[in-house]
């Protein structure tokens, strides 16, 4: 199971974080280090890791962790797992090992022990390095991902230069936790700006999430899309024009024709406004074909029939009264109907897998449709390219049969 980057988000959140903010993006040579170097310091790690541990031990007996394993801790409520968790939060260093003997395999058929996961979570709180490096050599299929994600994470909180350290040494095993997705969930706690920053010097996977994040946020906000408009123009330039993309691409979820027509002023590249407004118009036809051919129409494109026959085509098979409405409205055009037929087969002969059952018989009968009028406008035409057609489609426009 490996860990989703919501649940990071929500466990920062938690966390709180506070220290990442006084994180400053290093310039130069050694710009990592620099960077993690910044974090404010209340004396040595390990003076803070006894610390914690003394502050947090308990007078418990390890013993008592025996009255969970007969429960079923994966049915368990969130009480029963409460209860578990705040028994083994209390343990120190060599409880948690005594703890780990006495639950014996730290995975369970198809499922980690959860006894085991709370152990390693709360050695990796006192000593994460060691838990880190004792998940990594657990022989369970998926064991050290999981075990090894749990206490990395709470190393990247604890410690975040070291961890660093570490994963560049175990990049495989770094990237199976998830390393990137941890540093991106830190990240996007902090300010836009800053979080950029840093993650230029954190390798392209966090730069990708932790951009990809803000993009989203800052789409439904006037205030927001300003603000990240003017920190991605900052990112190298393949980034910036991903940034500002991906921001337009989840803007044009709530509102497409108020993105479409921020595209223009957007890019300076022609091909990437062209790819721009024709990913919002894909995305707005799977919700509303209808309005994203008006707006096609009213803002015509030079592709303008290879969009219309891209949405039509799909438009048919799921509401097939309405598109053939829509198209008998059209006057007929051939070029049209001609581009839908070409469609059609294009897709039939480079899809894998066929759509099936009422769709496919929908596709079927517009096939022979458009094909109908293109052949009526330009029988020469139509005519020839049937010789050369796929026999399957010729099959179809030649049969009566659904």
């Amino acid at each position: 199971m490996k860990p989703k980057f919501a649940s990071y988000l929500l466990i920062a959140a938690l966390a709180g974080l506070a220290s990442w903010a006084a994180f400053r993006a290093g310039k130069g040579h050694g710009a990592v280090a620099a960077m993690f170097a910044a974090k404010p310091s209340a004396g040595t790690k390990a003076s803070q890791r006894e610390a914690r541990e003394r502050s947090t031990v308990r007078k418990v007996e390890v013993s008592e962790i025996r009255r969970f394993m007969g429960r079923n801790l994966e049915d368990a409520t969130t009480e029963e797992l409460l209860e578990a968790w705040e028994l083994i939060r209390s343990f120190s260093k060599s409880q948690v090992k005594e703890g780990l003997e006495i639950t014996g395999r730290a995975w369970d058929g198809a499922n980690p022990n959860l006894l085991a996961l709370m152990l390693y979570t709360r050695w990796s709180e006192l000593d994460p390095e060691p838990a880190v490096k004792s998940a990594q050599g657990l022989p369970e299929e998926g064991a050290a991902r999981t075990f090894g994600g749990v206490a990395l994470w709470n190393w990247v909180k604890s410690d975040p230069e070291a961890a660093y350290l570490w994963t560049k040494k175990n990049e495989e095993f770094a990237k199976n936790c998830n390393h990137d997705t941890m540093i991106a969930a830190m990240l996007v706690t902090e300010p836009v700006g800053s979080a950029l920053e840093k993650a230029k010097l954190l390798g392209d996977e966090v730069l990708r999430m932790t951009m990809s994040h803000f993009a989203g946020a800052a789409a439904g906000d006037e205030e927001k899309r300003a603000i990240f408009i003017a920190e991605a123009a900052k990112l190298p330039g393949e980034y910036k024009d991903m940034a500002v993309f991906q921001m337009h691409s989840d803007w044009a979820l709530d509102d497409p024709e108020k993105a479409l027509s921020s595209v223009e002023g957007a890019f300076d590249n022609e091909d990437l406004k062209k790819r721009a407004a024709e990913t919002i118009v894909s995305a707005w036809a799977k919700r509303d074909p209808q309005q994203a051919l008006a707006w096609l129409g009213a803002n015509p494109p030079p592709n303008l029939i290879e969009q219309q026959a891209s949405i039509w085509k799909r438009w048919v098979t799921e509401m097939p009264d309405s598109a053939q409405l829509w198209l008998s409205q059209q006057g007929d055009s051939p070029a049209l109907a001609e581009t839908i037929v070409r469609q059609i087969q294009s897709r039939q002969l480079n899809q894998t897998l066929g759509i099936g059952g009422k769709a496919a018989r929908r596709e079927k009968e517009a096939l022979r449709q458009t094909y109908r009028l293109w052949a009526v406008a330009k029988p020469e035409q139509a005519k020839e390219w049937l010789k050369n057609a796929d026999p399957q489609v010729v099959l179809t426009l030649t049969s009566s049969e659904p």
